[in-house]
């Protein structure tokens, strides 16, 4: 497996004093959250029953080739009244079999056949649309934790800072070093300092229900990701070449466009003639009045039906299908612009999101260095109360847009390879989960009489 390592951000995580982990004997990595999440996801789950359904197509059109057995059955009571007072009954008895094997249907069963083969590639890749959706949630709301829960690990520190410098304030008030506006200053950060801490406790609170509805699993200790369990394109020209080669949706509007090609054919081969081959078989009982108490009859033959006019029905349909595939092509050009512009959007919140993690950090270096310039000015005199609750500001503001920053970083990596169709679980590591697309066609395709499913959960 190829990795990418994140060597500027994960030295920022590393140095990071505010990234300190909940305490716990265990970390819940990235990978085993996405694991489980792509095996108890129910959105997931329902996406490939869906894809189980649409399998079932394929042996709706092979049955075009199979022959159809009926039997018919009938008991008729006979009762003729020929003269006054004479009256004969029979109870006549018959059955029968009735075999046709299809031998040309205009080429209908090739085109639906065909058709259906396209639609289940469509709808598998519809199923890995899913797939890369759901899991980069996951990644969102493990991120969104993580970044919550440092967020409110600041807002508790500098409500403790605020309180001691709270404190502080009084005592100097008290010799008469400072006056009321000083104190009154000083209460009031603190009291923005309390909002902060419990808006930030509710962030948190919300993260962790999402990560609980997306996931099910129960919030542990998590860690920031220090590598990627794929590679990041080197320039945007590259970004765009993997993603317009991998990017699942355009691979599904492309599938769509197939099947509704298949689809003319599948429709326009009513205007042809159909030949198939019949047989039958018979069984009489007393089938008339006291004639013959037992018959048998065999025929085998060819019948041909020969469509001459259908009301012009069938040539509607024929021109409706045809501007479905023409629809269908344009919406394969319009996933392309769509994917492009995706991927572009990506690369570039990629690229500033590396570039803002570098300017927090410096920021935020910068602000401590004055924070602890200003503390010592205020000592001496030379600040006053506001500049020291200012500079505390001012670093948590560049602490929190750090944090942030980090966070973006990670996120916005992993929508370059989600967009890319790379978030699969044999690029994430799990690769003996994945649903195993050819066994179930070609289980669909052999099962000639069963009505069983798996995991029926009705």
């Amino acid at each position: 497996m190829r990795f990418f390592t994140l060597l500027l951000v994960s030295a920022t995580f590393i140095t990071m004093p505010v990234m300190a982990q909940p305490a716990g004997n265990e970390t819940l990595p990235l990978e085993l959250v996405l694991k489980n999440t792509y095996l108890d996801n129910p959105r997931l789950k329902s996406a490939r029953s869906e894809f189980k359904s649409v399998v079932e197509q394929l042996p709706q059109a092979l049955a075009g080739y199979r022959p159809t057995i009926t039997a018919d059955a009938s008991v008729t009571q006979i009762s003729v009244d020929e003269d006054p007072g004479t009256e004969e009954d029979n109870l006549a008895k018959e059955f029968g079999v009735v075999l046709s094997e299809p031998l040309y249907r205009g080429g209908r069963t090739v085109a639906s056949t065909s058709q259906a083969r396209e639609l289940i590639k469509a709808q598998e890749w519809d199923l890995a649309t899913t797939e890369q959706s759901v899991l980069l949630s996951a990644v969102q709301v493990y991120l969104n934790v993580l970044r919550d829960r440092s967020l409110l690990q600041l807002a508790e520190k500098n409500r403790e800072t605020i309180a001691k410098e709270l404190e502080a304030t009084d005592a100097r008030f008290e010799v008469g070093e400072l006056t009321k506006t000083d104190t009154s200053q000083a209460r009031a950060r603190l009291s923005d300092a309390e909002a902060n801490v419990t808006s930030a406790r509710g962030n948190l609170k919300s993260s962790e229900a999402s990560f609980r509805e997306i996931t099910g699993m129960r919030v542990e200790k998590l860690a920031f990701p220090t590598q990627y369990p794929f590679s990041i394109p080197e320039s945007l020209d590259s970004a765009v070449q993997n993603t317009l080669a991998g990017n699942t949706s355009l691979k599904t509007a492309t599938h769509v466009h197939q099947a509704a090609k298949a689809g003319i054919g599948a429709i326009s081969g009513a205007l042809l003639p159909e030949v198939a081959l019949v047989g039958s078989l018979g069984q009489s009982y007393d089938p008339g009045l006291g004639t013959i108490d037992e018959e048998r009859s065999a025929a085998i033959g060819i019948q041909a039906v020969m469509p001459l006019y259908e009301a012009g029905s069938t040539r509607s349909r024929v021109r409706e299908s045809k501007y479905v595939a023409n629809q269908r092509f344009y919406d394969v050009l319009d996933a392309e612009r769509q994917v492009r512009d995706q991927i572009i959007s990506a690369w570039e919140d990629y690229r500033a999101s590396q570039a803002n993690i570098v300017s927090r950090r410096a920021q935020v270096d910068a602000n401590r260095v004055a924070r602890e310039g200003v503390l010592e000015e205020s000592r001496v005199g030379e600040r006053t109360v506001l500049d020291v609750l200012d500079a505390e500001r001012e670093l948590l503001d560049a602490e929190v847009g750090l944090v942030t920053a980090q966070r973006d970083a990670i996120f916005a990596a992993y929508q370059l390879a989600a967009i890319a169709g790379e978030l699969t679980p044999e690029t994430l590591g799990f690769a003996e989960l994945k649903l195993d697309t050819a066994k179930i066609v070609n289980e669909a395709e052999d099962k000639w009489f069963s009505t069983a499913i798996e995991d029926d959960v009705r």
